[in-house]
């Protein structure tokens, strides 16, 4: 029995002897830094490794951190550069690319597996822009051993080697994770200009060195203003190509608003007393709106509404908020819009139709037909222009994208910006002659194959300018942007000749729905304020939205008609309600009457015909591993 406990407590510690030495993991990790007289890092790492075929089957990866912020913000991109790769003194094929805000190493081959034993790799790499110049000394301080390996390092020394003439001042070294102060590593100086960390115990995973070391300034070229300038634009020249961007969009849309968005010169206003004459007789209520707004709404069917009752064709019923319409006639020869909800909403006499507080998509069917109807032949009217409002639209969509080419190379972005800013003034070039359609429709395809031409650099980016760093401040001048672009699409459009001579006319009989009375004295020959005017107008008042100063000026006379009807009030005869009954606590007024009709049937009718919206510093003070340039970490493939 106790001989079979022995055998099995060997075997235990077979077990886990061979385990211990199948784990993968760096056995040994050597740097070698070389500060040289421009600036630059020479960096030798040799990474001993031992692969078992799981992460490590056909190599390693070294990932190298190259993009990072300041406290102000502003990006700072360090130079990376790989010279050699080998792994047991053979060269070994290897491939950089971006990857996350740095650069990755990727050695070995896709086609090569590694043998089950020690590896090792050395990699010769330049970095640019690591050593830090303080008023009064230069300063390295750098994540020599990154703290992003994946395997831990047992045994790790790193050797930094300054300019002759160098004499290094104050000396440390940090290790563990990242924001580790506690762990400190004093280095031995081999020579003036030079010294030596070696760790007393290894690293576990996510664990490195940091070093800092100071040294005398004029012994390293510190960058004049023009490097540091030029540098700032690298890496944060974006900031640049989305300004000349926005000024841009602005500049072409305020441009193209000015050669064709602008309605013609209206004139003079006179003030008629009767329905404006339009392209087929008289216009109606709903055209009228939709002349003057140059769209059309949900007031402009009620107008409609009310012009049908004020014909005999229906009533209007109104208890509470809730609007019901009963079809009482029948009226031949009406408007197109009219004649949409004489066919649809009631098309037989006796009908009904309750407006309720909730979508009723038969009803918002009928109202999109009815917006139609009243709209046909709109090209006669308006210029939508929207040919240019899509042309300021790529445009927009090019800079955005510009902008996050521009972060992973200023260059790149910059000549996209101006090839931006061609494409806009060759724009307006073509709107001088407003009758060339071929020339705008082209250069709104060139637009938009600018935008695809960005977005493909986008999605390229990574692969041969460099990682993208999208910043928080691209959202300010996305913001202007579509502020701009959105300012702009809405007062694009234009008043053709002849829409602009409907529009003056419209706007000659609301001056004179709209005047007060004692203004009225002003007008030649006004007709007389009779109840009938007063209904055959009402449509056109609640029409052009001035219902409530037409009602007022027709206060006097209506009270007077109400009183010979043996009335409290006055109300026409196809409306049925109590909403007019007060005017809101100040006693009864006729502008309160119609304004309360107006809003209380768009209110419904709106309600019921739009759908609901669905809901869903320095190393010394404060510094700590991981705390300075370089670093990253690696594993295996």
């Amino acid at each position: 029995m106790v001989k079979h406990f022995w055998i099995c407590v060997s075997a235990a510690i077979l077990l886990i002897t061979a385990a211990a030495h199948a784990a993968e993991e760096i056995t040994a990790y050597e740097s070698d830094i070389t500060v040289r007289a421009d600036g630059s890092l020479l960096i030798r790492e040799v990474i001993t490794v031992r692969a078992e075929g799981r992460d490590i089957r056909r190599g390693i990866f070294r990932d190298f951190p190259t993009d990072y912020r300041d406290n102000q913000g502003n990006r700072i991109r360090a130079g990376f550069e790989v010279q050699s790769v080998s792994r047991n003194g053979e060269a070994e094929p290897y491939q950089v690319s971006p990857h996350a805000n740095g650069m990755r190493v990727r050695i070995g081959s896709a086609d090569t597996l590694l043998t089950r034993d020690e590896h090792r790799y050395e990699i010769t790499y330049e970095t640019s822009w690591q050593v830090t110049h303080l008023p009064e000394t230069d300063e390295l301080y750098f994540n020599a051993v990154g703290q992003g390996w994946r395997f831990p390092i047992l045994a790790a020394e790193v050797t930094v080697t300054l300019p002759d003439g160098a004499v290094i001042g104050r000396a440390t070294g940090y290790a563990g994770e990242a924001g580790r102060s506690d762990w400190t590593v004093a280095p031995e100086r081999l020579s003036d200009s030079s010294l030596r960390y070696r760790l007393d115990k290894p690293l576990d995973r996510y664990e490195g060195l940091t070093v800092v070391l100071e040294w005398q300034p004029g012994l390293v070229t510190r960058p004049t203003q023009t490097d540091q300038a030029f540098r700032f634009l690298e890496e944060n020249g974006w900031a640049l190509v989305g300004g000349i961007g926005v000024f841009v969009v602005f500049f072409y849309l305020y441009g193209a608003w000015r050669q064709v968005g602008k309605d013609p010169d209206a004139g003079p206003v006179v003030a008629l007393y009767e329905a404006p004459d339009g392209p087929h007789g008289p216009m109606s209520p709903a055209l009228s709106r939709f002349i003057h707004k140059m769209r059309s709404d949900h007031t402009g069917f009620t107008a409609a509404l009310v012009s049908l009752a004020s014909k005999g064709f229906l009533t209007i019923e109104q208890v509470g908020k809730t609007v019901t319409v009963h079809r009482v006639g029948t009226v031949r020869g009406l408007p197109p819009g009219e004649k949409v909800i004489a066919a649809h909403l009631l098309p037989r006499v006796g009908d009904s139709h309750t407006f309720e507080k909730k979508y009723d998509k038969t009803l918002a069917k009928i109202v999109e037909k009815f917006a139609f109807a009243v709209g046909r032949g709109e090209a006669k009217y308006f210029k939508f222009n929207l040919s240019q409002t899509f042309t300021g639209a790529a445009l927009f969509v090019a800079m955005l994208l510009s902008m996050l080419v521009a972060s992973a190379s200023f260059i790149w972005g910059l000549m996209a910006s101006l090839l931006i800013a061609l494409v806009g003034y060759a724009g307006l070039g073509v709107l001088k002659d407003p009758d060339n359609r071929k020339g705008q429709g082209l250069v709104l395809v060139v637009a938009l194959l600018l935008a695809i031409s960005q977005l493909v650099l986008v999605v390229m980016a990574q692969d041969f300018l460099g990682p993208l760093a999208p910043a928080v401040g691209m959202l300010p001048f996305a913001i202007i942007g579509l502020m701009v672009l959105l300012v702009f699409s809405v007062i694009m459009a234009s008043r053709t000749p002849y829409g602009q001579v409907l529009a003056n006319k419209v706007e000659g009989l609301k001056l004179y729905m709209s005047v007060a009375e004692k203004d009225r004295l002003d007008f030649h020959n006004p007709p007389e304020r009779t109840t009938e005017h007063f209904e055959a107008l009402l449509p056109y008042a609640i029409a052009l939205g001035v219902e409530n100063r037409w009602g007022d000026q027709f206060d006097d006379i209506l009270q007077q008609a109400a009183q010979t009807r043996g009335e409290d009030h006055y109300h026409p005869s196809w409306y049925i309600g109590s909403n007019y009954g007060s005017s809101w606590g100040r006693g009864f007024s006729t502008g309160a009457f119609a304004g309360a009709v107006a809003s209380g049937v768009t209110s419904s009718i709106a309600s019921a015909a739009t759908p609901p919206s669905s809901s869903g510093s320095s190393g010394f003070s404060g510094g700590s591993s991981g705390g300075g340039g370089g670093g990253g970490g690696g594993g295996g493939w």
